[in-house]
């Protein structure tokens, strides 16, 4: 198992005993395709619908890839980077590589405060331009940006050295309150260099 992946399970049992003439047969959770008659399921009784029990293998230190192929498509939609690390225990220093070129961010999910004193760096795989870009415009002045650094800290965006910039990020929305990055509550210790950043608000609270 690696981070990002998803584990499916579910319990089957019966009830036994001399006055049970056909046994119940429950499931915890999800929903047969067919009855089984015993806990010995056959293939008949898959695939198992409705809602199951599952759990998602999360990255907690080392090296994570974030792209096309990656252990995460993108960073801040549902299935993204941000969500997965909101819920897990940081335990080590993370370094994540973009892979790829990412046109899917929805900036749906923040990053959030994560264990100090470990850092989170945001780089590019190799010295190849990674455009990382979206659509988003929240609903107040606090969640406008597209990448939100809620909280976080030690959170550093390095898209290179010297004169290299391979990281670009940019938020496609019009609106006049729609920033690329945000940093609230108390966001500090963060270091955005050798990036490109594009965006289009022009007000005095958003930049």
């Amino acid at each position: 198992l690696t981070a990002g992946e998803t584990v499916q399970y579910f319990v089957v049992a019966q009830d036994e005993g001399p006055l049970v003439i056909t046994p119940n047969v429950a499931i915890n959770s999800g929903i047969f395709a067919a009855t089984p008659s015993s806990v010995n399921l056959t293939a008949t009784e898959f695939p198992i619908g409705g809602t199951i029990n599952q759990f998602e293998i999360l990255p907690c230190e080392g090296t994570i890839t974030v792209g096309t192929g990656g252990n995460y498509p993108a960073f801040t939609t549902a299935n993204g980077f941000f969500r997965a690390i909101n819920s897990a225990t940081v335990s080590g220093n993370l370094i994540i590589n973009v892979i790829s070129d990412i046109t899917i961010e929805d900036g749906t999910h923040a990053l959030n405060e994560f264990a100090s004193p470990f850092t989170l760096t945001i780089q590019p795989d190799a010295a190849t331009l990674r455009t990382i870009s979206g659509t988003y415009n929240g609903a107040g002045v606090a969640t406008n940006g597209l990448f939100r650094f809620n909280g976080a800290d030690r959170v550093f965006v390095n898209g290179g050295s010297n004169n290299d910039r391979n990281l670009l990020f940019r938020n496609l929305s019009t609106g006049n309150q729609a920033s690329t990055f945000m940093l609230v509550n108390d966001a500090q210790r963060n270091r955005i260099f050798n990036a490109i950043i594009e965006g289009a608000p022009a007000n005095n609270s958003n930049g």
